[in-house]
């Protein structure tokens, strides 16, 4: 089941899995892939969902990148991460997937594909339509679907829906720097986002 999940998660981000090792009884994973013709290697750690992400899982993994010559290292899981930990993963270049779902959000029919734009397509967006990056709707880092294809703060997110009457329609976003919340904290506080302007494949607007 964590393999899948791991697996899952490196193709919705476009890598090509060509061998996936299981350090035994560690719940942490060798993953070698290969995207636009570059290989690289990963190390993830699947967290148990009650588990708070610290500074010893942050060595923990940092370790078998070390051991396994890794060039990342990603923690899928636990339900919270302290600060520390937050400093320490991103000094050792180790992604934070935590509160992840587990299981493929994309597979749900009201969940639209996400996907990054490329440095190409961005510049046909800002000609075409005549815009700059702080004019485009905003997405939060933090949004599951975000982290579910790695866009970092910067990019910019195609988001393709389906539609009755269209067929299908394109919506962008810039990603920002989100404060993260664990679910528990959302449901218990009744945090929800606001409804965001989104600008379409034609130029139109449309209120979320």
């Amino acid at each position: 089941m964590d393999a899948e999940k791991v697996r899952t998660l490196l193709s919705l981000r476009g890598y090509n899995i060509l061998e996936v090792n299981d350090v035994a009884k560690e719940e942490i994973f060798v993953i070698d892939v290969e995207k636009d013709g570059i290989s690289q290697r990963f190390v993830v750690k699947v967290a148990p969902p009650n588990k708070v992400v610290g500074t010893a899982m942050i060595r923990e993994v940092r370790e078998k990148m070390e051991e396994f010559k890794a060039d990342r290292g990603v923690i899928m899981g636990g339900k919270r991460s302290t600060p520390n930990a937050e400093e320490m993963a991103e000094e050792g270049g180790i992604e934070l997937l935590v509160d992840y779902p587990r299981f493929n959000i994309f597979d749900h029919e009201l969940v639209p594909r996400h996907e990054v734009i490329s440095e190409e397509e961005r510049k046909w967006l800002f000609e075409t339509f005549h815009v700059r990056e702080d004019q485009l709707p905003k997405i939060k880092d933090t949004d599951p679907a975000v982290k579910a294809i790695g866009a970092k703060p910067g990019d910019i997110v195609k988001i393709t829906r389906k539609s009755v009457t269209a067929g299908e329609i394109i919506f962008y976003r810039y990603v920002v720097k989100g404060r993260y919340m664990p679910q528990i904290a959302k449901e218990e506080y009744g945090v929800a986002e606001e409804g965001e302007e989104e600008v379409t494949e034609e130029g139109e607007f449309e209120e979320l």
